[in-house]
């Protein structure tokens, strides 16, 4: 079984063969010659050794043997003919195994020893040799013994053997595709040269035989032509070992051994030696006259090219002697060869051709049979012939169905099979099988759970091809965004926005002509799609109206704050900021302002403040929100920052204006990235008209991080903003972020004059709109009292109000409904601790990340003197035992500290609170 293992291996599965080579350090072209048998070898080599070279040949006798027996032939003559393909087996797989390669060589060896087999043991048979007396007459008898020999049909099977060998070195893993056309060319001419030299003396040496007083075809003739071909073996194997003074003589002696052994073996009166004699010295032969043009013009052209200059070789031979001993016309012999060759060459075009039907018949049987097994079976599919056939190219029918039986009774080795066929020339079976698979998870949905889970099902490939799916996945992950929310209202109010969306895509999807087939019934999935959208369109309108139900049930209040995410342009609850809008409307008008940084603490509302930009701007103001903690900074190289940074500000276009910008494929950048991208901006520039383009880059310092990596060039990103600002008036560049430019030197130089636009806390008009009235019908009421100590204790800070007003709400929801909508002086109290808790990921950042050790000192101790204590300079330097001038500066430009009465307390008591409790 190992041994035809093998020969699946070279024939249909070279991937296994290379595996199994890999496994015992050896190249899968590797030749005897190149081994070193003074040292051990490994038992898996071994065990290759005796499968190949003891193995193949009895099963080439065996075949060999049935094949005459159902022929009717005697039994001299089949085993005459067994012997005959043995020794042609044996005697090639040695002599090309030794310099041209293992698996070229049992490759042709085993299909030319059948081959020659069949046909010696069925045309010539012991009979006739007897009766001719082989080797004793002149040379008139025997050349009616080679006549014998060159029948038209043994000429087709002797060139089977180069068939064999031409595809068999097209297994080869030495790819010639890098090697020059001209370096081809100059090895093709080498090799074919050489083989016409070779060819012209054997064809001078029979035309000299066949004149009369020849010499006759005795031991000595014979030991002369082993002599001959010792010669040309010995060439190749110094060639290939480059040991000259050890191969050619060694070919020499071994020539004319094999040579006199051929000439006295024919003599015996042996139905088997002399098979042996005339199987092995055919093969010998054969091998020696491809061996030289191969190996020679191998190591200049690459393989297929030497394939074909040793096939001319070797198959010439027997043309010469078929035009000229056996007396037929090169009319009939030449086309005859040359198809010969041709189909060996092509094999790999043809044979996946003429299988295909079978094939496809044996793998619809395994299908029916995985159809029939149940889960605790394992299934068949392994058995499938894309998994033993690399060559077969043509489409394997059915293959898609089997794979989405398997992902779905199987699903790890339905996996594995897609990972390995994604490989292969059946690609196209496991993008089908993904598609179907991911449409039928998305058929299956039937709660808002399911619909959850599709982000995290979805299969690869057809994921990332498909913007249908990417749609899906998307809504997936805005439905899962939606349900996160803290307060039924703001869950409502997310996948109302989800609703809309998936109205939109029902209408753009109309318009599709075509996508995702279906195996079942070959027709396409447009509708399926639409049916699809909208079936989770009554599952998320169902959920919507659920959540309402059990709102109006429990008498809720619902709470409209958003804690830890950005205010989009489409939630009622971002307040304020219109005087901050009003200046960065001045500064984008006036000419001589270059460029913008938006600067404020984290959680001070300024990605919100750029979500909102659309609505607060004027309308010749188009603003371009990008968010550089996304795609565009996860780049890795120019071409993929300026990609995404164009996609990202085409969609800003887009959403906040209606402005279509024109499109920008990531091809388009791959040569010359950031002039392409000037160019591209150029034709922005033409459809801005009068308008101005307001690029805002939103948390800029992560920048840092990429030039630091190496993955993009510092000055490059920052001159081609430089260059946008100095050169492009319509274009105007807003950075955002929590440091200024002091902290980066190395911007300042390039962003000059940059204006500074601060984002602080909420005015106390603004903190009352969003404490008592964040959305219209707030159902909560404050006592002022109340109001007044959520002031107190946030500092009008945006982040912490919501914070704190949330959770005052979940307090009040589980309070009795007579007092429910009435919050007090306590009620705001009581909620403070959960508060701290639930954002201690907020509190938690400024003790690690925005202070240093003696900072964070200072916060303690001053946290720890209670509310609304002060503490002096004096007090803290005793504190600290040194100077704390240069420390409570930075604290201050942290917004976390102020001056009071000469000296210092906590700008905000909830962060004074939280330091406090972690003293």
């Amino acid at each position: 079984m190992g041994s035809l293992h093998l020969l699946c291996w070279f024939f249909f599965h070279p991937s296994a063969w290379k595996h199994h080579l890999r496994s015992i350090n050896l190249r899968p072209d590797f030749c005897l010659a190149e081994i070193n048998w003074r040292q051990p070898q490994p038992s898996a080599l071994k065990r290759l050794l005796i499968q190949g070279y003891v193995i193949l040949p009895l099963l080439v006798g065996g075949v060999v043997g049935l094949g005459l027996w159902g022929l009717s032939v005697s039994g001299a003559d089949m085993a005459f003919g067994m012997a005959v393909g043995m020794a042609a087996s044996v005697a090639g797989s040695l002599a090309g195994g030794m310099v041209v390669g293992v698996a070229v060589s049992l490759a042709s060896s085993f299909i030319s020893g059948i081959v020659v087999g069949l046909l010696f043991g069925v045309m010539l048979g012991t009979t006739t040799l007897a009766e001719l007396g082989w080797g004793l007459g002149s040379a008139a008898a025997s050349v009616g013994v080679l006549q014998s020999f060159i029948h038209p049909v043994s000429l087709v099977g002797i060139n089977a053997s180069n068939v064999a060998a031409s595809v068999a070195v097209s297994l080869s893993p030495r790819k010639s595709d890098l090697i020059p056309v001209s370096q081809k060319l100059g090895g093709a001419v080498l090799g074919i040269v050489l083989s016409l030299s070779g060819l012209w003396a054997v064809a001078q040496a029979t035309t000299q035989l066949l004149r009369p007083g020849a010499i006759p075809l005795n031991t000595v003739s014979f030991a002369l032509l082993g002599l001959g071909m010792g010669c040309f073996y010995g060439i190749a194997l110094g060639w290939r070992t480059q040991r000259w003074r050890i191969a050619i003589p060694m070919c020499l002696g071994l020539g004319a051994f094999i040579g006199t052994a051929v000439g006295l073996g024919l003599n015996v009166n042996s139905a088997v030696v002399r098979g042996m004699v005339i199987g092995g010295g055919n093969a010998a032969l054969l091998t020696t006259l491809f061996a030289l043009p191969y190996v020679l013009t191998e190591s200049i052209a690459g393989p297929w090219i030497a394939a074909i200059v040793g096939t001319i070789g070797s198959g010439g031979v027997y043309i010469i002697f078929a035009s000229l001993i056996g007396g037929l016309s090169l009319q009939l012999t030449l086309p005859i060869s040359l198809v010969c060759i041709a189909l060996g060459l092509t094999m790999a075009q043809w044979r996946p051709i003429l299988l295909y039907p079978v094939q496809i018949l044996w793998n619809q049987c395994l299908y029916r049979l995985d159809t029939q097994r149940t889960e605790h079976q394992s299934s068949v599919l392994r058995w499938h012939t894309v998994f033993w056939d690399e060559f077969q190219y043509l489409p394997l029918v059915g293959l898609d169905q089997h794979l989405v039986l398997a992902l779905e009774s199987w699903a790890q080795e339905g996996q594995a099979a897609i990972d390995f066929i994604d490989r292969t020339p059946q690609r196209w079976a496991a993008h089908q099988a993904q598609v179907e698979l991911n449409i039928r998870k998305l058929e299956q949905c039937r709660t808002i759970a399911d619909i959850c889970q599709v982000q995290k099902t979805i299969l690869g490939e057809a994921t990332e091809e498909s913007h249908l799916f990417r749609i899906c996945q998307q809504i997936s992950l805005d439905v899962d965004a939606a349900l996160q929310q803290r307060s039924s209202y703001n869950q409502r109010l997310a996948l109302s926005a989800v609703l809309e969306r998936l109205d939109t895509q029902r209408q753009v999807i109309r318009g599709d002509a075509v996508y995702v087939p279906r195996p079942a019934n070959n027709d396409y999935r447009i509708a399926g799609f639409r049916t699809i959208f909208q079936a989770w369109h009554q599952i998320i309108a169902q959920q919507i109206e659920t959540l309402q139900t059990e709102t109006d049930q429990n008498q809720e209040i619902d709470s409209p704050y958003i804690i830890g995410i950005p205010l989009t342009g489409q939630q009622a609850l971002f307040v304020g900021r219109t005087d901050i809008s009003q200046r960065i409307e001045q500064l984008v008008r006036d000419d001589r302002s270059p460029a913008l940084l938006l600067y404020g603490q984290r959680r001070m509302g300024k990605t919100s403040l750029l979500n909102n930009l659309g609505r607060l701007l004027p309308q010749t103001i188009i603003p371009l929100f990008v968010d550089l903690q996304g795609s565009a900074s996860r780049a890795q190289d120019h071409t993929g920052f300026l990609y995404n940074l164009a996609k990202a500000m085409s969609a800003a276009a887009k959403q906040y204006r209606g402005v279509q910008f024109p499109p920008l494929e990531r091809s388009d950048l791959a040569v010359d990235p950031f002039t392409q991208f000037e160019e591209w901006l150029d034709e922005v520039g033409v459809l801005l008209g009068n308008r101005t383009a307001l690029l805002a880059l939103d948390e800029f310092e992560v920048l840092v991080g990429a030039f630091e990596q190496g993955r993009f060039d510092e000055s490059a990103i920052l001159g081609m903003l430089r260059h946008l600002i100095q050169h492009r008036p319509q274009f105007k560049v807003l950075l955002s972020g929590t440091h200024t430019l002091e902290a980066f030197k190395s911007w300042a130089s390039y962003l000059i004059n940059l204006q500074v636009v601060p984002v602080s806390y909420l005015t106390e008009p603004e903190a009352l709109q969003l404490i008592t009235n964040p959305i219209p019908e707030f159902e909560l009421q404050y006592e002022p009292d109340a109001v007044q100590r959520v002031i107190a204790l946030t500092h009008c800070h945006p982040f912490l109000i919501q914070l704190l007003c949330a959770e005052i709400i979940a307090l009040k929801n589980e309070q009795g409904i007579t007092i429910r909508r009435w919050a007090t002086l306590a009620d705001v109290e009581a909620a403070v601790p959960q508060a701290l808790t639930s954002a201690s990921f907020f509190f938690t950042d400024i003790e690690q990340n925005q202070v240093s050790v003696d900072e964070l000192a200072i916060l303690k101790y001053m946290a720890a003197r209670g509310e609304g204590n002060a503490i002096t300079a004096s007090d803290l330097n005793q504190y600290l035992n040194k100077p704390v001038d240069s420390l409570m500066r930075h604290l201050r430009q942290q917004d976390l500290i102020q001056s009071v009465d000469g000296g210092y307390c906590f700008q905000v008591e909830l962060i004074r609170r939280w330091f406090a409790k972690v003293s």
